[in-house]
């Protein structure tokens, strides 16, 4: 349960194979959106496709928190050092 949302992408078959699974949703994306995904976390919307592509919940919520968390880490750091 240690994979990062780049390695989720990757375990469910990458940019391309995660925007053309969306085209079945309500909401399909965009490659470039799914791009995006690695610096803002996986929608919860999209949950779905990873879970379809064999990723539990538990793994793509650790992978969003994780995500989140370092996030918030470099924003304050950044905050200190200005």
């Amino acid at each position: 349960m240690n994979n990062t949302v780049a390695d989720l992408i990757r375990c469910a078959g990458g940019v391309d194979a995660i925007a053309s699974a969306s085209r079945k949703t309500r909401k399909p994306v965009s490659p470039d959106a799914v791009h995006k995904w690695r610096r803002n976390g996986i929608p919860d919307e999209h949950w779905g496709i990873f879970v379809d592509a064999g990723i539990d919940v538990a793994s793509i919520y650790s992978a969003n928190e994780k995500l989140r968390s370092s996030a918030s880490l470099r924003k304050r750091v950044k905050l200190r050092v200005a």
